[in-house]
């Protein structure tokens, strides 16, 4: 997660089928924790906006994400 910049880096990508816009929601031990927007998309990964609700939410490298 880049707190400055409000973005977290996932590991869904292309090869996912991700697109441009897609809604991701961020769950942590399986409970529902916040949204984000992918921004920018690579083979392997993406990278995604936090939505504004969701910006005091600290994403952590083990949250699991979930195209909606």
């Amino acid at each position: 997660m880049d707190k400055e910049h409000g973005f977290i880096v996932v590991d869904l990508g292309n090869d996912n089928n991700l697109k441009l816009g897609d809604v991701l929601s961020v769950y942590r031990d399986n409970q529902f924790i916040g949204k984000a927007q992918v921004e920018k998309i690579e083979e392997k990964s993406s990278a995604a906006v936090i939505l504004s609700d969701w910006h005091g939410v600290e994403f952590k490298e083990d949250d699991t994400v979930k195209r909606l």
